[in-house]
């Protein structure tokens, strides 16, 4: 599927989007960095980013490009975070932004920056190995519990039969 890079006239006139992104973008071939997912993979979600973006914070010309999202609560508790292209940046250079929705209110000029794609894109790689690691250790744990309560059971049952 071809990647929706926002073809059409919205974006600002001298925004150039990145050359290592647009690599990445036209490749299709995206890194799992999980629970980080790249929106051009969707143009629906992009562009409803993209208008939340500008109906929230009309001050700024960011562009959305990636989504953190994990409905568990595990990463962010449960907020969304965007990660934003800043179009006053320098031509084809622009820095990134992170919108974090736990903080709604704090507008994304204001917030954790990179000053590039691939800075980004390592921080994302580096956070997405530890949220994996984090999600492994809170499923191991949950189905050590949901075993030891099924245990209990087991030995609740067997003693109400040797009542009888």
């Amino acid at each position: 599927m071809r990647p929706y890079l926002f073809d059409c006239p919205i974006l600002p006139e001298e925004f150039q989007f990145p050359s290592d992104y647009l690599s990445l973008a036209l490749s299709n071939k995206f890194p799992d960095i999980e629970p980080w997912e790249f929106l051009s993979k969707d143009m629906a979600q992009s562009l409803r980013y993209y208008s939340f973006i500008h109906l929230t914070f009309p001050e700024t010309m960011l562009v959305p490009f990636a989504l953190a999202s994990d409905l568990s609560g595990l990463y962010n508790e449960g907020w969304i975070v965007l990660a934003c292209f800043d179009a006053n940046s320098e031509k084809g250079k622009p820095i990134i932004r992170i919108y974090d929705g736990a903080r709604s209110k704090v507008s994304p000029l204001n917030n954790v920056t990179y000053s590039s794609f691939s800075e980004w894109l390592n921080a994302a790689m580096k956070e997405s190995k530890n949220y994996k690691a984090e999600k492994k250790e809170a499923e191991e744990a949950e189905e050590a519990e949901e075993a030891e309560e099924a245990e209990e059971a087991e030995e609740a049952d067997n003693a109400e039969l040797n009542k009888s």
